[in-house]
């Protein structure tokens, strides 16, 4: 560190010099954890010249150690609480909240429960599993703090309190727990220097293990092995060349194994299923008439002309609409899950854990067990079914919401509709055997295009390429279509956006909720993109003019950030470009957007252009909308400690389900690019479009953007005299696949274009 002044010096010293002014140094209680990168303003000078945490800062404290492994050096797998200073009181005081992260830790030290780690909380948020290497940190130390130490006194005044989280917590949460059945890892052999090896596909690692080059090279080419914690290989599922593994190598590249239903919760679903079969619901009060509105009866809707909407082979039917084109009110009916799944029973321990359904295209691993999310709860035609309903009366010209409520309801869905036959009817006026179910999406349909409109105002429309595969029992691929949205996800689409904005305006009139929030980019992320759409050949000069509007961080100018940075992308986004098509720049700018979550506060959503957004329209394969049905259940039933302890529960459960999120997305992602590879592989070589988005050591990388997509290409440039500079489209020859990195290799063709 350069010497500086005394009053710098001071400011910017880091924090393991910051803290031993104060903290002897021993093998003893409390564990430090200190980053290189860690910001310098994270320490503060007091009026007597003492350092403490801002009360900004956050730290965590080791609730759990699952495991840890002896061999060079000690490996554990810790869960975290989030500790936090309360703004609201003083500096001394610490509050903690549960938050669960995964950290793997490499150390020669010994770890123990309630030691203390300061630690970059944002690198590890939205992260299953964040691995902590040796160049993240400078030193690890156990800490003795001094008794009159400011950090020490926190700590020890406050332990009882964080106890009595880190508990509930686990209690809550069986993922916390350690299960040495999931310990296990997934690699493939490769040969490196004549010599086979086993390579971890998720991180890839070597890994070491006692067996021989004689029996590594009797396996198959790119074979897949399955190892335990003590690197043991405890199955062999064959090589990565055949095509019936994907699903499990997908699963297992993520850490996720799948579990039959318990017996029992199965039994629970059974029985519960045999309590609402003959339920009936009463008449409906008009919407006008709110004073004979009783919000804790279900009502009958049966007699409306609902239907449902989904893909061709969908096995759930989460949602049907009904539009009354005479009063032009809409009627969204969902599943109501909430009465079939009781809180904390062993049926909704297993919802928790899953937190979503995984869908391949074959296959559906669902959030609840198939006798309930294919079955009772799914809004199957011509059978009643229990819903949540939301009408909601539009203005007949510019479609703004006039009036809604939120009800139970009883309703039989009379059509179980795919898109093509929605788009048929609405573009080519082909009529369904329902005349009242033609009549409904017509109508709807006129008033969807307003909301549409209305809806870009402030959000965006973003044309980015989708395949849908096509595979057959055995999981082999058999064809590849690209996915185009038209007239029936436009109107999909923004029925459930309209219920799903209600919910949000219900939830905050209530104070409390699960919102679905996605935050702006950042500035650093803004500019990068900036740049990158200059260098594209887009006009960003009005964005030029106007940077400094990026440049205050308080929150009057937040909102008009956000404002600025939508207004600069869409006018991008108007743009012509004579190379880059439209699907390019916008996968460009997705990029560089934040992942959105859910939260138990709003944020707002920044790609919708909405002031407050949640998820209510998929109870049946999200727990996060499940949460939200409660709370609306438990809030018509005026049933204020209920909703008190639903979101008690929420607030512990929300990282868990962020997470899981993530890694159904990451699964579903690696799986097609299985799929995508294996397609390549049988038209190899082939001429393929290619955006090159770096070039580094006379290897250009890029992503395919004319017939596949998932894959990452690499061209090699040594043979060739012409400087690339990126972003740039060029015409490569895609000519093999390298299992190794799991990318394409090509070799470059003579035509490109800049």
């Amino acid at each position: 560190m350069k010497r500086q002044s005394k009053n710098e010096y001071n400011k910017y010293l880091n924090i393991f010099y910051a803290l031993s002014k104060y903290i002897k140094i021993q093998n003893t209680k409390h564990t430090l954890l200190c980053f290189k990168h860690v910001p310098r303003s994270i320490l503060k000078l007091d009026s007597t010249n003492q350092y403490y945490i801002t009360k900004q800062e956050k730290f965590m404290i080791i609730s759990h150690i699952h495991n840890y492994e002896h061999n060079k050096h000690k490996r554990y797998i810790v869960d975290m609480v989030e500790c936090f200073f309360d703004s609201k009181t003083s500096k001394k005081t610490m509050y903690s909240k549960p938050l669960h992260v995964h950290v793997e830790l490499i150390s020669n030290i010994n770890l123990r429960q309630y030691d203390l780690l300061l630690i970059n909380i944002d690198k590890l948020r939205n992260k299953h599993l964040y691995k902590l290497k040796q160049t993240d940190y400078a030193f690890i130390y156990h800490l003795e703090l001094h008794k009159n130490h400011y950090i020490h006194n926190l700590i020890q005044s406050n332990l009882s309190s964080i106890s009595k989280d880190i508990k509930k917590q686990n209690n809550e949460l069986e993922v916390f727990k350690k299960e040495d059945s999931t310990h296990k890892k997934i690699c493939m052999v490769v040969k490196r220097h004549n010599i086979f090896v086993l390579k971890n596909i998720s991180n890839h690692t070597l890994v070491y293990t006692k067996i021989s080059q004689k029996a590594l090279k009797a396996l198959p080419k790119f074979a897949i092995l399955i190892l335990n914690e003590h690197n043991e290989i405890v199955e062999v599922l064959g090589s990565i060349l055949e095509s019936k593994h994907d699903k499990i190598i997908s699963m297992l590249e993520y850490g996720y194994y799948q579990k039959e239903f318990d017996a029992n919760s199965i039994k629970q679903a059974v029985n519960i299923i045999e309590s609402f079969s003959n339920i009936k619901g009463h008449k409906l009060p008009s919407i006008f008439s709110k004073k004979t509105f009783d919000t804790t009866l279900r009502y009958d809707l049966t007699h409306f002309a609902f239907c449902t909407i989904d893909p061709i082979n969908a096995k759930d039917h989460d949602d049907a609409i009904y539009f009354d084109s005479i009063k032009n009110i809409l009627y969204v009916a969902i599943a109501d899950v909430s009465e079939y799944v009781i809180e904390n029973s062993i049926l909704d321990k297993e919802a928790k854990n899953r937190a979503f359904s995984l869908y391949f295209p074959n296959q559906v691993f669902p959030m609840l067990p198939p006798v309930l999310s294919s079955n009772a709860c799914s809004l199957k035609p011509f059978t009643n079914k229990l819903a949540i309903v939301w009408e909601i009366r539009l203005h007949k010209r510019n479609a703004n919401v006039l009036q809604s409520r939120v009800f139970k309801a009883v309703i039989c869905s009379k059509a179980s509709l795919n898109y093509k036959q929605v788009h048929n009817l609405i573009e080519k006026r082909i009529e369904l055997n329902n005349l009242d179910i033609s009549k409904s999406l017509i109508s709807f349909y006129k008033f969807a295009k307003i909301l549409n409109k209305n809806r870009m105002k402030y959000g965006f429309d973003f044309r980015l390429r989708d395949f849908i595969f096509k595979v057959d029992y055995y999981d082999r691929l058999k064809g590849i279509s690209q996915s185009n949205k038209d007239s029936s996800h436009l109107l999909v689409e923004e029925a459930m956006l309209l219920a799903n904005k209600e919910s949000s305006k219900l939830l905050q009139s209530m104070k409390c909720g699960i919102f679905r929030n996605h935050k702006s980019p950042t500035i650093k992320d803004f500019n990068h993109l900036i740049k990158l759409l200059s260098q594209m050949g887009y006009d960003t000069k009005q964005f030029k003019k106007n940077k400094n509007k990026l440049v205050n961080n308080t929150d009057d100018f937040k909102s008009k950030r956000s404002k600025f940075m939508l207004d600069s992308l869409k006018h991008i986004q108007a743009q012509k470009n004579d190379i880059f098509s439209n699907d390019i720049l916008d996968f460009c700018i997705v990029r560089h957007f934040s992942k959105a979550n859910y939260m138990a506060c709003n944020d707002g959503h920044f790609g919708l252009g909405f002031e407050s957004y949640t998820h209510f329209t998929s109870p049946i394969r999200r727990y996060a909308d499940l949460i939200v049905h409660r709370i609306i259940s438990a809030n018509l039933y005026k049933n204020d400690k209920k909703i008190k302890f639903i979101m008690d529960e929420a607030k512990l459960l929300l990282p868990h389900i962020n997470n899981m999120e993530l890694k159904f997305y990451a699964i579903e992602y690696f799986y097609k690019k299985l799929k995508m590879i294996r397609y390549a592989q049988d038209k190899f070589p082939f001429q393929e479009k290619v955006l090159i988005l770096e070039v580094k050591n006379n290897i250009a990388y890029g992503i395919p953007i004319q017939h596949i997509s998932y894959c990452d290409i690499e061209i090699s440039l040594f043979n060739n005299n012409s400087k690339i500079i990126a972003p740039t489209i060029m015409e490569v020859l895609v000519v093999d696949v390298d299992f190794n990195s799991m990318c394409l290799k090509a070799t470059f063709c003579n035509e490109f274009t800049k």
